[in-house]
């Protein structure tokens, strides 16, 4: 009787959780492009067929932003300047990059995962959009600007992830 309930308490936290996310079913539509006093950054990370069910959270300056959901984007309207872009797991930075913003422009980055729980060291990426790998925990995951032609034939196939803290 114990064992079935907490089956039943299990699974019920196992369906909240899966509920409550900001995970969107939009799929990718452009936004307003930037003012002459804000830049644009679009964050997206392709489909993993590994590592799919990690689920980083942006970081921006420091502050949290939303979740990096595997085929999800996000985007961020923000001042010209120097920024730091990291996607964590707890406390743990797994990927990180400085961008210097300007105004009126508008930014793709793409957070790819390459790691998986294999002991072999190599890794291969088909595409910007989508992650096919093999590789190691000890390999680091990547943030990198991508050029806009590139992201918007894979971040046209994205779900939109909602902001965690406005």
């Amino acid at each position: 009787m114990l064992k079935q309930l907490f089956i039943i308490i299990l699974l019920t936290l196992f369906i909240y959780g899966c509920a409550s996310t900001t995970y969107t079913n939009i799929k990718f539509k452009p936004v307003s492009k930037p003012s002459n006093t804000q830049a644009l950054v679009y964050v997206y990370r392709g489909f993993n067929r590994t590592g799919g069910s990690s689920i980083p959270v942006l970081f921006v300056n420091n502050k949290a932003h939303s979740d990096i959901f595997s085929s999800g984007y996000t985007y961020l309207y923000l001042k010209p300047g120097k920024y730091k872009f990291e996607g964590k797991s707890g406390n743990k930075v797994l990927a990180g990059a400085d961008v210097i913003l300007q105004a009126g422009k508008t930014y793709y980055m793409q957070y790819a995962i390459t790691r998986d729980s294999t002991s072999d060291n190599s890794y291969g990426m088909l595409g910007p959009g989508v992650d096919l790998f093999v590789g190691s925990t000890n390999t680091p995951d990547t943030f990198d600007l991508v050029d806009e032609k590139i992201a918007t034939r894979y971040i046209r196939h994205f779900r939109y992830v909602m902001p965690t803290i406005k």
